[in-house]
């Protein structure tokens, strides 16, 4: 077998090489002596089949179970890899904690591994009372996986439970037909409490707009484009009557996206760690995944224990026997198995928490430690210290877009409504800036003042008969379409719809479209894009 190991990393490659079914799994993976966990990964691999093939299997609380070799799909378990590289870790206060003279319960979060853009959560890292550490990832929703030192791994996901080691040979999988529904049949009580705990944990705001548009007069729900609020990349919901009144608009803006870095990463760790480990429906039933563990610790004792993975592991290797034990390591895999069964139980069953009642040493170590500093902002602000970017309220209306209409540092509690003019290319080409041409004394030129002119186009903000400001688009005057003194003049001439243009260099009044210059490449709006 051939391998290569980079000088600067912990990182070891298996880049080819065949892997008999019963290879050694008592050393680790990874040959550097660092504290800090390696990340393997076999790209390249031939597993010799094993003998056995999944086999119906009687379970006292679960019927349509099979035991077997992990299938293809299960295969090799990897630890989550960051985009560009090694996960960012952030180091909880846990000595801050014990200071107070304060117990955390054990397996407690020794550090949380974030993807390269320092928000996302890829795992947890938990440490036991022997000083042991396990990962638990939390970055795929539909399965969670504890992985040890050696990268041996135990999995849940929708198909049943799966162990495998860190060469992807030994492998032994549960495949249990709607395990997450069997599981709710055993205990409604637990599996209630998910989807409550899903919706509180939901924070949006209310935000009002004031919308006008650049005639002043209230934007309604005719109005193209439709008005679309956005809190950094998250589109806020309309709600109620658009448009209503005087131009009123309500939204209801997420904010587990927004604010500041620090702010998402807050929101990440609560939404895809916390509340994925302890509260949120997991894989389509009703439980979350401490419910899952605790259902598993109670009914599936005589699935997940060492006499059922030896009986595995030896048909597998031996027949049945243990005459292939030195060799294959059997014994040795299915203690690693049961350590991971283990720590996962220690950390997530509700009925092995230190103290009975108060759920799993998960969630009491987080109620501990949230009692006195807050567990996500010490994940988190390690990381993102320096990205302190408030969250940006944009706005995009008919053909305005405003890129910052307001900015958040923090989650608005009680938000003041904001105003905006739009400009609605369904209506007239209204100008902030309407003027007169002026004639110099110098030389005689007539022009308007550079503060009429539309920066970019063709277009002047003029003044009307009526006294509107309007802008038209700027002609030779022969190229008018008719004379006028005031609007009504238009429509006589066959022009209706058309207003009357003051104060030209014309010496005349002249009749335009004044729907010209609504086009949305005209910005009429100052403060608008």
């Amino acid at each position: 077998m051939s391998s290569t190991t980079s000088s600067t990393s912990s990182e070891t490659r298996i880049t080819s090489g065949t892997l008999l079914p019963g290879n050694t799994t008592s050393a680790p993976v990874s040959n550097t002596t660092s504290p800090m966990w390696s990340a393997t990964r076999i790209t390249s691999a031939t597993v010799l089949p094993a003998t056995a093939t999944p086999t119906a299997l009687p379970a006292s609380n679960f019927t349509g179970v099979l035991r077997g070799p992990a299938p293809s799909s299960q295969a090799c378990h990897y630890r989550p890899e960051a985009m560009d590289g090694a996960p960012l870790v952030a180091v909880l206060q846990n000595e801050d904690i014990r200071h107070r003279n304060l117990s955390l319960a054990y397996p407690y979060v020794g550090s949380v591994g974030f993807d390269s853009d320092g928000i996302t959560p890829l795992y947890v890292s938990v440490r036991d009372a022997a000083k042991g550490s396990h990962l638990i990832d939390v970055s795929d929703p539909s399965a969670v996986t504890i992985f040890d030192s050696r990268n041996n791994s135990m999995r849940l996901d929708v198909t049943g439970i799966h162990f495998v080691t860190g060469h992807c040979n030994l492998t032994v999988s549960y495949l249990i037909d709607n395990m997450y529904t069997q599981l709710a049949q055993q205990s409604l009580e637990m599996c209630s409490r998910g989807p409550m705990a899903l919706l509180a944990t939901e924070q949006t705001f209310t935000q009002t707009l004031l919308l006008r548009d650049q005639c002043n007069e209230p934007v309604g729900p005719a109005v193209r484009q439709y008005p679309d609020l956005r809190l950094d990349d998250e589109q806020c919901v309309p709600v109620g009557p658009p448009g209503s009144g005087n131009g009123t608009w309500v939204f209801n803006c997420p904010w587990q996206s927004a604010g500041s870095s620090v702010q998402r990463c807050m929101s990440a760790v609560q939404r895809d760690a916390v509340d994925f480990l302890l509260y949120d429906p997991f894989n389509g039933g009703c439980a979350d995944v401490s419910s899952v563990v605790t259902l598993l610790d109670a009914h599936a004792q005589d699935l997940l224990n060492t006499t059922a993975l030896q009986q595995e592991l030896y048909n597998q290797v031996g027949n049945g026997t243990t005459a292939g034990d030195k060799f294959y390591k059997v014994d040795d895999t299915v203690m690693y198995y049961m350590q991971l069964w283990e720590s996962l139980k220690s950390t997530l069953s509700k009925t092995r928490g230190l103290n009975p009642g108060r759920g799993s040493n998960l969630k009491q170590y987080l109620d501990t430690y949230n009692s006195y500093r807050n567990f996500g902002a010490d994940a988190c602000a390690s990381l993102n210290g320096s990205f302190n970017t408030p969250a940006v309220l944009s706005l995009s209306a008919g053909s305005s877009t405003f890129p910052m209409l307001a900015v958040f540092n923090d989650f608005p509690v009680a938000t003041s409504p904001l105003t905006a003019r739009i400009q609605n290319p369904a209506k007239l080409a209204c100008c902030p800036n309407g003027g007169v041409a002026v004639t110099s004394p110098d030389n005689g030129t007539c022009a308007y003042r550079p503060a009429a002119l539309v920066p970019g186009t063709n277009c002047v903000c003029g003044k009307t008969a009526s006294q509107q400001s309007v802008a038209f688009g700027y002609r030779q005057c022969d190229n008018f379409v008719s004379q006028c003194d005031a609007d009504s003049d238009c429509a006589d001439a066959g022009y209706a719809g058309y207003l009357c243009l003051i104060g030209s260099c014309c010496g005349k009044g002249m009749c335009f479209d004044p729907f010209e210059c609504s086009r949305p490449n005209v910005l009429l709006l100052p403060g608008s894009v």
